[in-house]
């Protein structure tokens, strides 16, 4: 070790009678408009976030769905059913795929939407599959 500090290294640092001892966060805080790398941490976090792929329906599985929907649709009495559907993510390719349950209220066609109980409402197009619950 360099000899020009031998007669402070093992003294403790000065105390301020001035000032209370700074806490490190807001010691930290001080250097932070000067991180060089802004939004780094968040842009790794977003490219990190994991996001499902669309699966696309063949023919035959349009054929169920078609043939669920319209039975539905003729259907005289509410009925519960399960919706699992994708929803694309706002932010970067892909989304993920999620499971509603509610009384069925209708299809409509213009708008392409699957009607369900409680105001929701699914792009026709977008979903993976349909159960009936109860009747």
């Amino acid at each position: 070790m360099s000899k020009e500090y031998d007669d402070i290294i093992d003294k403790e640092p000065p105390v301020s009678q001035k000032y209370p001892k700074m806490r490190r966060e807001d010691r930290a805080a001080q250097f932070a408009p000067f991180a060089a790398m802004v939004g780094h941490d968040a842009m790794i976090a977003e490219v990190a976030r994991y996001t499902e792929r669309r699966h696309e329906l063949d023919e035959d599985e349009k054929a169920r769905l078609d043939k669920i929907l319209l039975e539905l649709c003729e259907s005289r009495q509410p009925v519960e059913v399960s919706v699992t559907y994708f929803k694309p993510d706002s932010r970067k390719e892909g989304g993920e795929y999620l499971t509603v349950c509610g009384i069925f209220e209708g299809a409509d066609t213009d708008s392409g939407l699957l009607c369900l109980s409680g105001g929701v409402r699914i792009p026709i197009n977008d979903i993976l599959d349909i159960s009936v619950l109860a009747i």
